[in-house]
């Protein structure tokens, strides 16, 4: 997965999309003064904030928001594969 950082205002923001061109998840991260706050959350019928948290550095919280939304993508993969089937 690919994640390109956009800066906006004071902040930067992110868009994960799904294969099928929706947006999977939206990533947030803006400067507080002391430290970076980031957000990941789903938009739409899903939507809902889904991880936050804060780092000393702009590259460290980029880093744990990508890692963040990268963590739900993998626990939406593992969810769909031991979903059980229907006959």
């Amino acid at each position: 997965m690919s994640i390109v950082w956009e800066k906006d205002g004071e902040g930067f923001y992110a868009t994960v999309m799904e294969p099928a061109g929706e947006i999977r998840f939206r990533l947030t991260v803006e400067n507080s003064g002391a430290h970076w706050n980031w957000t990941v959350w789903r938009p739409g019928k899903y939507a809902g904030t889904l991880h936050r948290g804060h780092a000393l550095t702009l590259h460290a919280a980029m880093w744990d928001a990508e890692r963040s939304a990268l963590r739900q993508q993998d626990f939406r993969a593992a969810d769909q594969t031991s979903a059980p089937k229907s006959k």
